[in-house]
């Protein structure tokens, strides 16, 4: 983090007095500095082009190089999407353990015991 995001909005607002601009391009001057590819900042240290600006082309840069990206990751979720929604051949039927007479838990065979209705015991399903 910069040592000047640490200052009070007070010193920003006296900084920004003392060298006769805005408080907002004060900040836009650091993320410049901080951001902005090397030949930028020499435009506006050399006072080729605004701070305005520089904030500007660095957001059409990264805009650039961010789109494409976002383009991709939208495509392939939607065909993640997609491919959960088709079924899967030879994927098991889906049964509910209560219809089951047995079930496979953790590679070990679990047999479902029925109740006898009229009492809370199990009974032996044989």
């Amino acid at each position: 983090m910069e040592p000047s995001a640490n200052l009070p909005k007070g010193s920003q607002s006296k900084a920004a007095d003392m060298m006769n601009i805005s408080v907002r391009t004060l900040a836009d001057a650091k993320k410049v500095q901080a951001e902005a590819q090397p030949e930028v900042i020499r435009a506006v240290e050399a006072g080729h082009i605004a701070v305005s600006a520089a904030v500007k082309e660095e957001l059409r840069r990264l805009r650039e190089q961010l789109l494409p990206v976002f383009e991709r990751m939208n495509r392939q979720l939607l065909q993640n999407l997609q491919a959960l929604q088709r079924p899967r051949p030879g994927a098991s039927p889906m049964v509910a353990i209560g219809q089951a007479g047995h079930v496979n838990v953790a590679q070990q065979q679990l047999n479902l015991q029925q109740r006898d209705s009229r009492s809370s015991q199990p009974v032996d399903p044989r």
